[in-house]
């Protein structure tokens, strides 16, 4: 049997027991959220930045955002499950 809780954001708004990340190359960064209505609009939990130059090759930086995304969906879902997710409208805090 499930034990997950239902959230909800001020107003109604149901958040999703669900969290996902959302990827992509520069200027941006790799970051793990609570899903929406809207998917990716979600409160962030974590996300990361890893800086890179034009020395890199294309197998270089699949593998470099394969990394990073791995890492923050890891920390988000950790911090999910350790209830250290404190959800507060569109923003959270996150307790270490």
């Amino acid at each position: 049997a499930s034990t997950a809780k239902s959230m909800y954001q001020p107003g109604g708004a149901r958040l999703g027991l669900l969290v996902t990340f959302r990827s992509t190359l520069l200027p941006s960064t790799d970051r793990g959220h609570y899903v929406t209505s809207d998917l990716d609009e979600g409160p962030i939990i974590e996300q990361d930045v890893v800086r890179v130059d034009h020395s890199r090759d294309p197998d270089d930086l699949v593998t470099i955002g394969r990394d990073v995304e791995a890492q923050v969906l890891a920390r988000a879902v950790g911090w999910h499950c350790e209830s250290r997710v404190l959800v507060n409208g569109s923003c959270t805090v996150v307790f270490r």
